[in-house]
């Protein structure tokens, strides 16, 4: 809410970067369990 009230930008630049925010927080995990996978496979 502070980028759109308070530093000016529209509402189209605030969706883009609580939605870009949102996938690269969730995008990780999608491949976290390959690097556990590769990781653990040295034992």
């Amino acid at each position: 809410m502070s980028m759109h009230i308070i530093d000016g930008f529209s509402l189209d630049e605030t969706k883009f970067v609580i939605q870009s925010h949102v996938i690269a927080m969730f995008l990780p995990s999608l491949f976290t369990p390959m690097v556990v996978k590769l990781f653990d496979s040295g034992k």
